[in-house]
């Protein structure tokens, strides 16, 4: 669902979240994109890096997002991708950073625009900050039930409801 779902829980009552956050999508995806429908003033939130083949593909992508909220005079925020558990490191006990290059990436894109002159594109940081929380509370919740593993101990927050799986 993206994180634009959590969005409305901290957004003031007058603003309106529209959530089109879908999981599987790769920034190559047009699909959100043909049915944004932007007013002067909005957000455009894009969150992407977990389905791309690469950071320059994902980095020339973002130019359509950018194209969209600019000619709507929107303000486009690239938000880095919250971590997979996709790699566990045994030696520390936590799970690794997969997706470090595309939080780089996409922070490089927006530093680069802004340096260019654009003014209505802005970078949010989650995947260090996530990353760092995902490890912290999987200690938390194997401190509270031991039988827990560590590595196990985070899954809690990767169920799916696609067949109640747990998701990388």
């Amino acid at each position: 669902a993206g994180v634009g779902s959590g969005l409305s829980r901290w957004a003031p009552a007058d603003l309106s979240v529209r959530n089109q956050g879908e999981g599987g999508l790769a920034s190559s995806d047009n699909a959100h994109l043909n049915t944004c429908l932007l007013k002067p003033g909005d957000y455009l939130y894009v969150q992407y890096g977990h389905n791309e083949s690469d950071t320059a593909s994902f980095t020339s992508n973002l130019e359509k997002y950018l194209t969209l909220a600019t000619s709507s005079q929107a303000n486009l925020v690239i938000v880095s991708p919250v971590e997979r558990r996709y790699t566990w490191d045994s030696t520390n006990n936590k799970w690794s950073r997969t997706l470090q290059s595309y939080a780089t990436a996409g922070k490089a894109w927006v530093e680069d625009k802004i340096a260019n002159g654009e003014t209505n594109v802005a970078f949010l940081a989650l995947n260090e900050y996530y990353s760092e929380w995902m490890n912290n509370e999987l200690v938390r919740i194997h401190n509270v039930n031991s039988s827990v593993s560590l590595q196990d101990a985070i899954g809690f927050y990767y169920q799916c409801s696609k067949g109640g799986k747990v998701d990388s």
